[in-house]
């Protein structure tokens, strides 16, 4: 809990489901003198597989990795429930990508970049992709640039040579 009125909290049959939970209290006016009320307790339930599934499809054939922690890292939902209630400093090493700037972690061999976003103050979204997944992307992407600046460098050399030749045919 944070500040002793929201919650989050899971049940160990559905580990696909993080429910939040809210106090509704508060002053109002009742007959122009506040006065304090707790309405009840405002509850959702969220499916977090289909946020791991949207990510699955942003990065296919990735190992993507994909948490929900509060604010001082300890994980609150993870496809791998071994890892609740652990943060993610004991998890992971971090290191410093002193080429990008970034911040990576590592786990059993593998590097990740890690993306980070807070959300409404009190939980983090934590999203590991592989440097191997980027690094793969990138080669890709720079083999098709250099093979469409082969084309164009050809097409450019087989249009410059025919209005060479028909230039210069009249001329001889």
């Amino acid at each position: 809990s944070r500040n002793n009125s929201f919650f989050w909290f899971m049940f160990p049959d559905n580990n696909d489901t993080i429910w939040l939970a809210q106090l509704l209290d508060g002053t109002f006016l009742v007959n122009n003198t506040p006065t304090y009320y707790s309405i009840g307790t405002f509850v959702i339930g969220i499916d977090v597989s289909w946020i791991t599934e949207q990510l699955d499809d942003c990065f296919p054939n990735s190992n993507s990795l994909f948490y929900i922690s509060d604010l001082n890292n300890r994980i609150i939902y993870s496809k791998d429930t071994s890892f609740l209630n652990q943060t993610l400093n004991e998890l992971y090493t971090s290191e410093k990508d002193s080429s990008a700037g970034s911040l990576l972690v590592s786990r059993d061999g593998i590097t990740y970049h890690i993306w980070q976003q807070i959300v409404n103050n009190d939980i983090v979204l934590t999203l590991l992709v592989p440097v191997q997944y980027y690094n793969t992307q990138v080669w890709g992407q720079l083999k098709m640039l250099i093979w469409v600046t082969i084309l164009i460098i050809a097409i450019g050399l087989g249009i410059s040579a025919y209005f060479s030749l028909y230039i210069t045919r009249p001329i001889k």
